[in-house]
């Protein structure tokens, strides 16, 4: 008989995202896992293999809601543009819990230099992914008329994600919300029509 698997796979995964997120992988231990997620090791090892196995589900989860949140606040607003802006004060004002002043990918990349390299390249093909996303969306912009038709979309990506990580530091820093804000309505400065 097969034994068929009590849980629901996406709950386990977004509640151990939140763990990860939080305390880092190498901060989380097995038995930090079995705690929040209510499940024996032997299910969690079945499960995912290893703890490894969960953390890059977790982070898969993590890079599929923000890119999810992303384009939904894309076609809400009807531009990247005004998307995007929406979407760094979700970001930054959203939520008052710590994990969020960071992006889960930036730390795992940050932690695991050297120590994982699956986990820690898994993070950066998600990078990736979320840059091509931008340039995609710059791109449409472009064509719509919402970007001036010289802006360089792949420059602009790279600037403009190493804006919301920045900022993300910054008010992880105590960075004062005005000057945060005056940042976000200039991201687009100078290509804008």
């Amino acid at each position: 008989m097969v034994h068929i698997a009590k849980f629901d796979r996406d709950t386990v995964v977004r509640s151990a995202m939140a763990l990860f997120w939080q305390r880092g992988f190498g901060g989380t231990s097995t038995r930090d896992l079995q705690q929040a997620l209510k499940m024996h090791p032997g299910s969690i090892y079945a499960a995912f293999g290893n703890k490894a196995g969960l953390y890059r589900e977790a982070l898969d989860a993590y890079a599929d809601g923000m890119g999810g949140e992303l384009l939904a606040l894309v076609e809400d607003k009807g531009s990247f543009v005004a998307g995007f802006k929406a979407f760094v004060r979700r970001v930054l004002f959203a939520s008052q819990t710590a994990c969020v002043e960071s992006c889960m990918l930036v730390k795992t990349r940050m932690e695991l230099d050297g120590k994982n390299d699956e986990l820690y390249e898994h993070a950066g093909l998600h990078l990736q992914r979320m840059e091509r996303l931008f340039i995609r969306l710059l791109d449409d912009d472009r064509q719509r008329g919402v970007l001036i038709a010289s802006t360089p979309v792949a420059e602009l990506a790279r600037y403009l994600q190493i804006q919301l990580m920045g900022l993300r530091s910054y008010k992880a820093c105590g960075g004062d919300k005005a000057a945060i804000e005056a940042v976000i309505e200039r991201l687009f400065a100078g290509y804008e029509t």
